[in-house]
Order: structure tokens, then sequence, then C-alpha cells
């Protein structure tokens, strides 16, 4: 978590994306697989506003979560639950963190941590 920051930094030196780039334009961009559809305002979330926590997308973590027919108060409590063997990829836990947004009502929201914030910047690094 600690070199999300620094991997974004060399993403804009390399001109991969800048921090104005917004999430819409990079999912179409290196086809990141993240539904949009979710929470279609997301889309104008830029990298600036990922890395200081602003965007107002919901930590992964905290939002609830249902496998089959059953449902946890959040993805947190069912991996602590269940199987932490369970596979998930990083564009669905981001997609479960769009669930939560905006986490206040509106985007740049000065938020806590969040775990998919981290997650978006290593899925466009790994693109």
């Amino acid at each position: 978590k600690t070199y999300i920051g620094p991997l974004a930094m060399r993403l804009v030196a390399a001109n991969a994306m800048s921090l104005d780039d917004p999430l819409g334009e990079l999912n179409e961009k290196y086809n990141l697989g993240i539904d949009l559809s979710i929470a279609p305002e997301a889309a104008n979330v830029t990298v600036k506003q990922i890395l200081t926590m602003s965007s107002g997308i919901a930590d992964y973590l905290h939002v609830p979560y249902t496998k089959g027919d059953k449902t946890w108060a959040s993805f947190s409590d069912y991996w602590q639950s269940e199987d932490r063997k369970t596979h998930i990829s990083a564009a669905d836990l981001i997609n479960l963190g769009l669930t939560g947004y905006p986490t206040n009502g509106s985007e740049g929201y000065d938020g806590s941590y969040s775990n998919t914030h981290c997650a978006i910047i290593g899925l466009i690094a790994e693109k």
C-alpha cells in the first residue's frame, strides 16, 4: 500500500496517465473491466482524487457483500468468516467499492483510507 503513490507518479512520468485523467477514460484506454454503470458519476473521478482518497469511492472492505442467497454486513465480514482462499479480481473489488459511491453524497469527499483506491492504481499499473 505504501508503494501506490510512487507507482502512480511513475506512471504519470511515463505518460501512461496524468493526475487529471478521469477514471472513465482510463477504464476505456486500458480495458480495466470496471463496471461504471454501478456509479456512473465515478467515471469523472480523477487520478488525483484517487491518490488523495477524496474520490467518494467506498472502501470495498466496508460495503455489504452478497454471495448466493447469503448477505454479510461487509466484504470484510464475509472474508473473515468464510473462505479466505476465495479469489476475487481487482476489478470485482473495485466494482464492490463502487456500490458504496458516493460515500458522502458528492465527489470531492475528504475521506479516510480506501483499499479500493489502491486497487484502482494497481489495476492501471498491471495494464
